[in-house]
């Protein structure tokens, strides 16, 4: 399934998506089919640091592109 340019999902993966109880969860579905677990786990939204964790690292930013497919 395309999502946006350049960006796209196999189309059972995208279907079990769908089938999520909550759009979150629809969501996360959606993330797993689009990024590895471990790149999923090496990443965040806004590639800040975390404030919970005192001297925790910045993680790199998630694709732009593929941050919009699963906004829109």
């Amino acid at each position: 399934v395309h999502l946006s340019p350049g960006v796209s999902i196999p189309e059972p993966k995208f279907n079990l998506a769908l089938l999520a109880k909550t759009d979150s969860k629809c969501v996360i579905g959606a993330s797993r089919s689009l990024w590895t677990d471990d790149e999923l786990a090496s990443r965040s939204v806004t590639g800040t640091a975390c404030r919970n964790k005192p001297g925790s690292k910045a993680k790199k930013e998630a694709t732009p592109a593929k941050m919009e497919a699963l906004r829109s």
